[in-house]
C-alpha cells in the first residue's frame, strides 16, 4: 500500500486590506456589531468609519490615512480591522436572527477554498441549486476568495425547525469533472480519505488515469 505523506496546508492569511475591503462589502453587519454596545476598545474607531461614510468604496481612504485621521496609530488599527471582522463572526454565530431578512430562507453558508473554511448564517430570497455561482465578498478575507459554487444543499428537519446548509466551494463548477468524480467513487478508484488528504489537482490528476502511487510521489 502506497504510504501517505503528509501535505502542506493552504490556510488564507488575509491583510489589513482585505479585512477593510470585506468590512466594506457588509458595511450593515458592522452597523450591527457597534449597537450592541460589547465594550470593545475598537468602538470609538468603529463610529468614526460608520459616520463618515469610510465604507463606501468610492471614499478611496487609504488605511495609514484612516489611521492620521482616527489619531490612532496605525498598529492599533491594523489589529482593530482584524478584531471587527472576527467580532461579526462571533455575533452572528450568538444572534444569527440580526442577520435574517423577514419573509426570506434562512441558512447556513458553509464555505471552503483549499483548507479554509468558515460558516454564515444569513437569509437568502431563494435556495441556490447546485451548481449555481455564489459570490460572498466578506468570506474572503477568512478563505482567501469571494467566489464560490454550489456544491451540494442539505435539509435536516427536527421537531418543528427545518434547518438548511449549502455547501460552498471556491472555484467555477465544472459539470464534467462533477461526473467523473461521482463515477470513480463508485468504482472505488477514488476513496473518501481522499477527497480529505488531497488537493483537489491531485484529485483531477487521479480523475486523468494516474496512480495513488504516482500522485503521491510527485
Amino acid at each position: 500500500m502506497t504510504r501517505r505523506k503528509d501535505r502542506p496546508k493552504f490556510e488564507h492569511k488575509a491583510g489589513t486590506l482585505e479585512y477593510f475591503h470585506c468590512l466594506q462589502s457588509m458595511s450593515k453587519w458592522s452597523e450591527l456589531l457597534y449597537s450592541i454596545k460589547n465594550g470593545k476598545p475598537y468602538n470609538d474607531f468603529l463610529l468614526l468609519l460608520l459616520e463618515n461614510d469610510f465604507y463606501n468604496p468610492e471614499s478611496g481612504i487609504k488605511i495609514n490615512k484612516l489611521a492620521q485621521l482616527s489619531g490612532f496609530p496605525t498598529a492599533k488599527v491594523t489589529k482593530w480591522f482584524k478584531e471587527i471582522y472576527d467580532d461579526i463572526f462571533i455575533l452572528n454565530e450568538e444572534y444569527p436572527e440580526l442577520f435574517c431578512k423577514l419573509h426570506e430562507i434562512t441558512a447556513t453558508l458553509s464555505c471552503a477554498y483549499f483548507d479554509s473554511y468558515g460558516n454564515f448564517k444569513l437569509s437568502l430570497p431563494s435556495i441556490p441549486r447546485k451548481g449555481e455561482t455564489f459570490m460572498f465578498h466578506f468570506m474572503k478575507a477568512l478563505v482567501g476568495t469571494d467566489y464560490f459554487f454550489v456544491e451540494s444543499v442539505s435539509y435536516e428537519i427536527e421537531e418543528n425547525t427545518t434547518s438548511i446548509n449549502i455547501f460552498l466551494k471556491g472555484g467555477v463548477y465544472s459539470e464534467y469533472r462533477d461526473f467523473a468524480l461521482s463515477k470513480a467513487r463508485f468504482e472505488g478508484r477514488i476513496r473518501y480519505m481522499d477527497e480529505v488528504d488531497l488537493l483537489d489537482s491531485q484529485i483531477d490528476d487521479l480523475l486523468r488515469g494516474k496512480t495513488h502511487r504516482q500522485v503521491l510521489n510527485e
